[in-house]
């Protein structure tokens, strides 16, 4: 099954996924850190591949497979297309990361991300920092 994302369902991915990323102002308060954590802890698989996804699709990275770029809405469509195809093999992020989002399956070249100022990394390498920074709520100088 394929799923294409709609204008808006973009839109509602990457809206969450700015409330993850941007810092919240909250009361120091125990009780507030421990519900903020619990809520982290009881995400789905499905909501931190979308949110993998969806950041994929609002950067302005190029995704180079295969030796062909391509764009941010491809990258992610393409994304979403290996997940569905791996999706009774992915139990967790990392198998996500690893099953979809490394490596060609054709050619199995890894695939990269170029950067706006040309530094190039493996895919598979800032998508796993991403997620680290998603789960500590510590941001890194991942996304650029």
């Amino acid at each position: 099954m394929i799923r294409k994302f709609t204008n808006m369902t973009m839109m509602l991915l990457a809206a969450s996924a700015l409330l993850v990323v941007l810092p919240m102002q909250a009361p120091a308060d125990t009780t507030t850190d421990a519900v903020a954590s619990n809520s982290r802890n009881n995400e789905t698989l499905q909501d931190t591949v979308d949110y993998l996804i969806a950041t994929v699709a609002g950067s302005d990275l190029i995704l180079v497979r295969n030796g062909k770029e391509h764009t941010p809405t491809d990258a992610a469509e393409h994304l979403q297309r290996k997940y569905d195809h791996f999706r009774n093999k992915i139990k967790t992020p990392e198998d996500f990361i690893r099953l979809a989002a490394s490596k060609s399956l054709i050619s199995g070249k890894p695939y990269t991300i170029r950067f706006p100022d040309g530094e190039v990394r493996r895919c598979d390498a800032w998508l796993t920092g991403l997620l680290a920074e998603r789960r500590t709520g510590v941001t890194a100088a991942i996304a650029k």
